[in-house]
């Protein structure tokens, strides 16, 4: 079975979800806006590296199916990224993206073309969409709870069957959680997720081999050669 890595070409607010899914875990000071608290915040992390703990939780309507817990971590340093989640283990760094598949003992990675779309200037691109276009925000975003410790906004999405999500962050603008309410219907048995953040750390400091992918493989003669915890793992390299 081959396995790609796929790039998905999404609207200014998606991408926003995005990223805010992905590297929620940063901090800025509150507005009393909401446009200003999302865009701030997402304008905020571009400089700014992490790691965290992360918690998700699947809930199933059918009530007599138990819910899953998974947990793992999160580290970005600029356009480094590096998560061990669950069965999966991924990495992106200048040079390839990697997945390590635990149970399937697979390893996929890809080399990066030099001339690959940089995030920070796609974000850069969409947060002044956002900035311009008032209404696409006030569309979709309103504040739902607000407190001294903590605020959560309620944003309605209706893709790829999820109805809407609460985002929840602390007075010091550090995202606490996710939840992602989905539609029902017969081919979805999911209820909501739930995405928990702790333990965040703002501004570590990362070693060398943190990002390096010489923890998966090496090459040696044009042919990858797994590092010794993944020496049992089937290599497949993807054009």
């Amino acid at each position: 079975m081959q396995y790609k890595f796929y790039y998905i070409s999404l609207t200014p607010l998606k991408r926003m979800v995005l990223l805010l899914f992905f590297l929620g875990g940063f901090a800025v000071a509150f507005s009393q806006n909401y446009k200003d608290d999302i865009i701030k915040l997402n304008e905020k992390y571009q400089d700014v590296s992490f790691k965290m703990n992360v918690e998700m939780k699947i809930s199933y309507r059918n009530t007599t199916e138990p819910s899953v817990v998974e947990k793992g971590i999160v580290k970005k340093q600029q356009d480094n990224y590096y998560s061990d989640f669950g069965d999966k283990i991924t990495l992106k760094n200048k040079k390839y993206n990697v997945m390590a598949l635990k149970n399937e003992k697979l390893l996929v990675y890809m080399e990066i073309a030099t001339n690959a779309t940089n995030l920070n200037h796609e974000q850069m691109d969409y947060l002044t969409l956002f900035k311009t276009d008032t209404n696409n925000l006030d569309n979709h975003i309103k504040l739902i709870a607000s407190s001294k410790e903590s605020k959560t906004y309620e944003i309605h999405l209706g893709h790829n069957g999820i109805e809407k999500m609460h985002l929840k962050m602390s007075a010091e603008y550090v995202m606490q959680q996710v939840t992602y309410f989905y539609e029902k219907s017969d081919e979805n048995p999911i209820k909501e997720v739930v995405i928990t953040y702790s333990n965040v750390v703002l501004n570590p400091k990362f070693s060398v081999s943190e990002f390096s992918e010489k923890q998966f493989f090496t090459i040696k003669n044009n042919k990858a050669i797994g590092s010794e915890k993944f020496k049992d793992y089937t290599l497949q390299k993807q054009n």
